[in-house]
């Protein structure tokens, strides 16, 4: 067991404003007309002086072609692809990287333009250069973690016998919990924060669906991450990850929907979007509330480790799978579900990557949040991360009780049986759960 080492770093990912109009000539359901706030992919690598382990964020819906990444760093810097920890902010108002190797067979996805491919090779390029400066900028460190409360986030989406509508709802089920790790040089100075919490970043997409704001920006988590950064001077990176986040929205949005009666009798479907400025204002206020959160909760991190301790493991789980109803059309205007399409069975990747006992679990689907809480208590670490559509894409995965309400989630999922998709992601991290606690017994170091 050894000194821990650390470095961070920063890239941006804006795309250039000629390759931001190719992207939108070729995928039309992206009608960017400019950019109004740059992206970053955000980096923070760990090691011993030999192992290295390296936590990727990027302020994208999902970090593109993750595999192939894995590989570059695997052959340049000799950091083990199952000591690559991917996050991403869910961020809708970027281009999305989504490569067919990473999605299940349910139509649902077409093969991506020639411009999108241009963009994954320049955000990879972007997150190759990051993990070389945080690797020319290591120095020995120490790690901290906590988890406070953040009250940002909503359940998402109503149903009644009316129909469902896509929106924040506050009197649904919500996750409050924000896990936060601090890594610190000896002088005390930060190197760089991480942070994880369950909620989509969306806050602007209503704006950008009606094309009242067609602008290329960071969303939310974009905002919260550059009010804690500016807090710090930009001296160091903030790495915000979406936890379990597929049935959690913010709790404000730019765009909602509601009922209201009609003239001719029965219920009517109305929507709203915020003005432009007014929707800017109220992100600029949640970023502003969880951007103080976070610097609380590093402030409040008494105990820190400065050895690396370094354990990953991997395991996979099959589940039956479907065609998305949202894909092919279905709209859930009666309150009930049509007939489910067949596809092929669903493989669940699911990974474990513990670093100096701060543990970050990776699933490559949406998890409803209720899930993602049941994998943070089943892991023996004092924090787990668990990071939304990671390694790979499988859609929306909601648990038994989410199932129940019907949701836009749900209809959109790409996993048939909430029961057996829940039984399988949590069954899938037990036995990972119980391989580190085996390497444990057998004289793993301690982080302490």
């Amino acid at each position: 067991m050894k000194q821990l080492l650390a470095g961070a770093a920063r890239c941006c990912i804006t795309p250039p404003l000629e390759l931001l109009k190719q992207i939108c000539e070729q995928e039309k359901k992206y009608s960017f007309k400019g950019i109004y706030e740059d992206i970053y992919v955000r980096v923070i690598v760990l090691s011993d002086g030999v192992t290295r382990s390296a936590i990727i964020s990027a302020d994208l819906n999902r970090f593109p072609n993750q595999n192939q990444m894995c590989d570059r760093l695997w052959k340049l810097y000799g950091i083990d692809p199952l000591s690559c920890v991917f996050g991403c902010t869910r961020n809708h108002m970027a281009p999305n990287g989504t490569c067919m190797e990473e999605n299940p067979p349910t139509g649902k996805h077409k093969s991506i333009g020639g411009a999108l491919t241009q963009y994954i090779d320049f955000v990879h390029n972007a997150a190759m250069r990051a993990v070389e400066t945080a690797i020319d900028a290591m120095e020995p460190a120490k790690l901290g973690y906590t988890s406070v409360k953040s009250n940002v986030n909503a359940a998402r989406g109503w149903d009644s016998p009316w129909g469902n509508l896509e929106t924040e709802n506050l009197n649904g089920y919500s996750d409050k919990t924000l896990v936060v790790m601090c890594i610190r040089n000896l002088s005390d100075q930060i190197i760089g924060v991480f942070v994880n919490y369950g909620m989509r970043g969306c806050m602007l997409h209503g704006n950008l669906s009606n094309h009242s704001f067609s602008m290329l920006g960071g969303d939310l988590p974009g905002a919260i991450s550059r009010f804690v950064e500016e807090y710090g001077d930009n001296t160091y990176p903030v790495l915000w990850t979406a936890g379990g986040a597929c049935d959690q929205n913010p709790g404000i949005m730019s765009g909602w929907k509601y009922w209201k009666t009609a003239q001719a009798g029965g219920l009517e479907t109305c929507e709203y979007t915020m003005p432009v400025e007014a929707a800017r204002a109220a992100v600029e206020r949640l970023a502003c509330v969880q951007g103080l959160d976070i610097i609380k909760a590093v402030g409040e991190i008494t105990q820190y480790r400065e050895k690396f301790v370094l354990w990953a493991g991997e395991t996979y789980r099959e589940i039956p799978g479907r065609v998305s109803y949202h894909a092919l059309g279905y709209e859930n205007i009666s309150g009930r579900r049509p007939e489910p399409v067949p596809a092929r069975a669903l493989k669940l990747r699911l990974r474990l990557c513990v670093i100096s006992g701060m543990a970050f679990a990776g699933i490559n689907g949406e998890v409803y949040s209720r899930i993602a809480g049941k994998i943070r208590e089943l892991i023996p670490c004092v924090q787990t991360a668990v990071l939304d559509a990671s390694y790979g894409h499988l859609g929306c995965i909601p648990d038994v009780e989410g199932e129940k309400e019907n949701t836009y989630a749900v209809l959109d999922s790409c996993c048939y049986c909430a029961k057996a998709s829940e039984k399988a992601v949590i069954g899938g991290f037990q036995e990972l759960a119980g391989n580190y606690l085996e390497e444990m017994k057998k004289g793993m170091p301690s982080a302490d």
